[in-house]
């Protein structure tokens, strides 16, 4: 025991050590009721990450770098991002002088790319009354998005993996209540419906020796969708083809006689089959339970049934298309204790550059992915928990692991990312994404180690 204690003096005085030879960081501050013309002292903070962002600029530009590096202490509090926070080669630091923006409370600082909605009343549009389920209606309730400020939003187009539209990021607004996403007004509220036969010809073979067709266009069962005729944007989510290709779709028409929806195009790529799940997603007259919403870009406002007194609850909507967090050529900066929260797009974006991270944060209620990367290291500073995104948790393309092998970045993974939840999208998704990644020729998922990481994340369906 003795001996124990003496080594860890040791380590206390060599640490103690190096961080005088290192020399002390130079410490910006930021708070929610600062000002970024300020100088960004204790006293007289900046008002947001930007802020301190271009004073360590000119603090670099003027050749006064410190030793010790950089470091922006972040007070607790809502900061509402309008854009994306951008850095990069410039905004870096250096090995052994790194920059860090850290909260000083860890997990109290919201970065947040969305809008309180806090007035709401009953709704008052004839038109929109007479479309809700009469059970809904003594409980629906709405709010002016421009009483708020917002006059643009990001479109309803969303995606999925088989989409024609591509499988990439489709900026989608989320109403949150109390930190939860809500779902769109659906049917059916639980599982799925089947599609009916599909159009001819049936040119689409399959292994099941079900064909399909390349068109989208199919008959429906039961007089449930009569009651869509009208919707504005109303879409289809649904796996159209293979039970493992998803795609939202969007309802050009329906043909109430000959009981038939049209699709709009760009179709699902793989094709549509008779038989496959699907549900009704955006249709104001399936909103008939609480938590349930839908977007009147008619009037600009947000018609939902609350789960409770919304005067008593945090209610927000999701705005920000861009990512949160974008880096390209960044080195040796870290983001530490901080939660993402809100936004309609990706949650951060990393784009080349060397060792950065985020440690202690919390990346969540993303659109899109929640962090991508297509860099050429993968760090082991990146230990957070992302929870509430409708693609990836993490997405990391193209990585060859700065001069690690595919297997030291699976290990380097393991254990490190906690992904947790979908949003009210689609509850579907992978806790992992990753491909083309390796040294040379040799796949990332030739190695245990990575097939390991996405098995695991990919048990987080439940």
């Amino acid at each position: 025991m003795r001996t124990v204690r003496v080594l860890s003096g040791l380590v206390g005085l060599m640490l103690a050590w190096v961080m005088c030879a290192a020399g002390a960081p130079q410490v910006f501050y930021v708070a929610p009721d600062g000002d970024d013309a300020h100088p960004g002292t204790e006293a007289r903070p900046f008002r947001s990450l930007e802020g301190a962002r271009d004073a360590i600029r000119r603090l670099k530009g003027a050749g006064g770098f410190p030793a010790g590096g950089v470091e922006v202490r972040i007070h607790p509090g809502g900061y509402r991002m309008v854009r994306s926070l951008v850095l990069t080669g410039e905004d870096g630091g250096e090995l052994g002088r790194p920059i860090v923006y850290r909260a000083v409370q860890p997990g109290g600082v919201r970065l947040v790319g969305g809008v309180r909605l806090r007035s709401f009343r009953p709704v008052r549009d004839g038109w929109v009354r007479d479309r809700l389920p009469e059970e809904a209606r003594s409980n629906v309730v709405e709010c002016d998005l421009r009483e708020v400020g917002l006059t643009n939003l990001p479109p309803l187009e969303p995606g999925g993996f088989g989409s024609g539209r591509g499988f990439r990021t489709h900026p989608m607004v989320e109403l949150f209540f109390d930190g939860q996403p809500l779902p769109m007004a659906r049917w059916p509220n639980r599982g799925f419906a089947r599609t009916g036969p599909v159009a001819e010809p049936r040119t689409l073979s399959a292994w099941d020796g079900r064909p399909g067709s390349p068109e989208g266009r199919f008959r429906f069962e039961g007089d449930r969708p009569l009651r869509w005729v009208g919707e504005p944007e109303l879409w289809l989510y649904g796996y159209w083809f293979w039970d493992w290709a998803d795609s939202y779709e969007r309802v050009e028409r329906i043909d109430a006689a000959g009981r038939e929806i049209h699709l709009a195009r760009p179709w699902h790529k793989y094709g549509f089959r008779e038989g496959q799940p699907y549900r009704a997603v955006h249709a104001l007259s399936e909103l008939d339970e609480p938590g349930e919403w839908w977007l009147d870009r008619r009037r600009w406002c947000v018609v939902f049934w609350p789960p409770s007194d919304p005067a008593r609850a945090v209610v927000e909507l999701s705005v920000l298309a861009e990512p949160m967090l974008v880096l390209r050529e960044v080195s040796h900066v870290r983001f530490e204790g901080l939660r993402w929260e809100c936004s309609a797009g990706d949650g951060g974006v990393v784009e080349g550059g060397r060792p950065c991270g985020l440690r202690g944060a919390c990346g969540g209620t993303s659109a899109g992915t929640g962090w991508r990367s297509g860099v050429g290291w993968v760090t082991p500073w990146f230990r957070a928990i992302l929870s509430f995104w409708a693609g990836e948790g993490f997405c990391c393309r193209g990585a060859t692991g700065g001069g690690w092998s595919p297997a030291d970045i699976g290990w380097r993974i393991v254990g490190l990312v906690i992904c947790r939840g979908w949003t009210a999208l689609t509850r579907r998704g992978l806790g992992w994404m990753a491909w083309g990644i390796g040294s040379g020729t040799t796949s990332f998922m030739t190695w245990p180690a990575a097939r390991c990481v996405l098995v695991a994340t990919t048990m987080w369906w439940s």
